[in-house]
């Protein structure tokens, strides 16, 4: 598998240290807007926190899409969907500069 597949795939099921390794031998992984995105949408804070100490810009838009609007866009009429997790990794995106 290819370095950039094992990257997002340690995104999509939230596997921070598969994450944090991929971004140790490689940290440009972090600059991709896709990968911030994806953090995003799944509220995952210490995914965008590894993304970030790695040189991630939390405002870079993938599609139109920023982390914050992902996370906040991600079945917003769902019951359930505004979990603790969620309202702490918004405020965690307010804190760190995401706009």
């Amino acid at each position: 598998m290819a370095a950039s597949d094992v990257f997002l795939n340690a995104l999509k099921t939230r596997d921070a240290k598969t994450l944090a390794s991929s971004l140790t031998k490689n940290p440009n992984l972090a600059l991709s807007a896709r990968a911030v995105c994806e953090a995003g949408r799944l509220g995952w804070q210490e995914g965008l926190a590894l993304l970030k100490k790695h040189g991630a810009d939390l405002n870079a838009s993938y599609r139109g899409y920023r982390a914050l609007h992902a996370l906040i866009q991600e079945d917003p009429h769902a019951a359930g969907s505004s979990t603790p997790e969620r309202v702490a990794c918004l405020g965690w995106l307010l804190d760190n500069g995401a706009d």
